[in-house]
């Protein structure tokens, strides 16, 4: 969707009373925000009343709510209208101005306008300057990022590294390090040096979790650039040979969304043998529908039983428990692929769905379990397989 004309009536306050009203209702909904039940619903309503009335921050807010459709349903074209709003405060700042310059430079919200983005992301730049050369560390590492991509700027590899190597000797943590080992690997901005890259490699590893070891993957991972997609593949690689169960099924997340099926099931089969009931039930899915594989009965049956004995229904999401206890009895029902037919078992495992389903409801519905117990009759079930069956 784009913006063609406002949609936001906005005034800005400038009494003291309503900036302190402002500040007031800002306050309410960060905490809130922070409460160990609040949901984003609860505190919403609070930053928008704050950002009407001219609070900066919680202008921010507002727009990352309606990015991520977090408290209220996404709205592409109101969180540019109040990103824009949010760059004519006194008190913007250079990460509001990349957001808007990101905005048009992708056409989110408005139209796609690379030429207004360069020149937002230039007063970006200065800005993110002026801090990285007063000791900013996140500034820094932006302004390293401006100078490798270009952003509203020409890129400049050696002025990206120079800055790269500052971040990693003034906080030394695996993300800067394994960031300025890449630059030393291939020899982007400085001289190649291996030996370099290598020892920076060796001492991330060491010190990284894998949990962290997979955020420096998430780093690499969405460029468009071949060499930076195999440092992702790389430490993916890495974090899941140090990690549990959920940071492997994450990697398999990964392959998965990159449509690299054998490397998604490789991970995945290592995250199932570790207990992961996430990553049985997707197994089942795969060898089911055949996504990208060829159907296997057998194989599937034996994810999606697994993952139901492990997860005793309670660790399985019960919205999706109905779901492969249907596909295991489909599956009995018509044979092949791998099994016999089987009949008895199909109505088993149709009972069970339909038991699945009525609890579904009842929770959703918040009904009187005596009440609704018989809502589903034994004999109506056998009647529904033996139709569905003929």
């Amino acid at each position: 969707m784009i913006a063609e004309k406002s949609s936001i009536e906005y005034v800005r306050s400038s009494n003291s009373e309503s900036i302190e009203l402002a500040q007031t209702y800002f306050e309410k909904a960060e905490s809130i925000r922070y409460e160990e039940d609040s949901k984003p619903e609860d505190h919403f309503p609070l930053y928008l009343k704050a950002a009407n009335m001219g609070h900066y921050k919680a202008q921010l807010r507002v727009v990352m709510a309606y990015l991520d459709g977090d408290g209220v349903e996404r709205d592409d074209i109101k969180a540019f209208e109040w990103c824009k709003i949010a760059t004519e405060s006194e008190e913007v700042d250079a990460f509001v101005l990349d957001l808007l310059a990101w905005l048009y430079n992708d056409g989110i919200g408005t139209k796609k306008d690379k030429k207004k983005a360069f020149e937002i992301y230039n007063k970006a730049f200065a800005l993110y300057l002026h801090d990285a050369e007063n000791g900013d560390i996140n500034a820094m590492g932006e302004v390293a990022c401006y100078y490798k991509n270009g952003l509203g700027i020409s890129k400049n590899p050696k002025k990206a590294f120079v800055w790269t190597e500052r971040v990693a000797e003034k906080i030394q943590t695996g993300e800067s390090l394994a960031k300025l080992a890449y630059y030393y690997e291939t020899g982007y901005g400085t001289e190649r040096n291996i030996d370099k890259s290598s020892e920076l490699y060796a001492k991330v590893i060491d010190m990284c979790s894998a949990e962290k070891l997979f955020d420096i993957a998430e780093d690499f991972a969405y460029s468009d650039d071949k060499r930076e997609k195999e440092q992702a593949h790389r430490w993916y690689s890495l974090a899941a040979e140090k990690g549990n169960a959920k940071i492997i099924k994450d990697v398999a997340l990964y392959y998965d969304m990159e449509e690299n099926v054998s490397k998604a099931m490789e991970y995945y089969e290592k995250a199932a043998v570790l207990g992961d009931i996430d990553a049985m039930t997707i197994l089942g899915d795969f060898y089911y529908y055949g996504y990208d594989i060829e159907k296997n009965y057998a194989k599937a049956i034996k994810f999606y039983k697994k993952a139901f004995e492990l997860g005793n229904a309670d660790k399985l999401k019960e919205s999706y428990e109905d779901v492969i206890f249907e596909n295991i009895a489909d599956m009995y029902s018509s044979g092949g692929y791998g099994i016999e037919q089987n009949i008895s078992e199909a109505y088993k495992w149709e009972m069970r769905a339909k038991k699945s389903l009525t609890k579904i409801m009842i929770k959703r519905s918040n009904i009187n379990t005596d009440e609704t117990t018989k809502i589903i009759e034994p004999a109506q079930i056998k009647d529904e397989i033996n139709g569905h069956l003929s």
